[in-house]
C-alpha cells in the first residue's frame, strides 16, 4: 500500500549518503518530491528508522552543496525510500535546483 500524498517525479541525480558522518558512497536517485525520494543503493547494514544525510551537488557554480537529513521507511532490493525530516525552505530551495519539475507537481 503506498501512503504517499504526492506523486513522485521520476529523476536521476547523483547524491553522496552519509549514515551517522560514516560516507556510505554517491548513488543515483529514482524518484523525488518534497517528502521523499528513491535512492538506488546497496542495503546493506540499512534499516527502517536509520537516519541517512544527503548531499546534493547544485548544478549552480555560485551555491554550496547543502544536505538534507531523511528516515529511511522503505526498503527494497534495489534501494531505500527515504523520507525528507526538514520540507522547509531550504529544502524546497535545493529540491527546485535539482528537479525543478518536481516541485511544479508539489505545487
Amino acid at each position: 500500500m503506498d501512503h504517499r500524498y504526492l506523486t513522485r517525479t521520476p529523476l536521476t541525480v547523483t547524491v553522496d549518503v552519509f549514515r551517522q558522518e560514516h560516507y556510505l558512497g554517491r548513488f543515483r536517485t529514482r524518484d523525488i518530491d518534497v517528502e521523499g525520494v528513491f535512492i538506488e543503493m546497496p542495503v546493506y547494514g540499512i534499516s527502517p528508522n536509520d537516519v541517512l544525510e544527503l548531499v546534493f551537488r547544485l548544478p549552480a557554480a555560485d551555491r554550496c552543496n547543502h544536505a538534507l537529513f531523511a528516515g529511511v521507511a522503505r526498503i527494497a532490493d534495489d534501494g531505500a525510500g527515504l523520507m525528507l525530516f526538514d520540507r522547509g525552505e531550504v529544502t524546497l530551495e535545493i529540491l527546485n535546483s535539482v528537479a525543478p519539475d518536481a516541485m511544479l507537481a508539489a505545487s
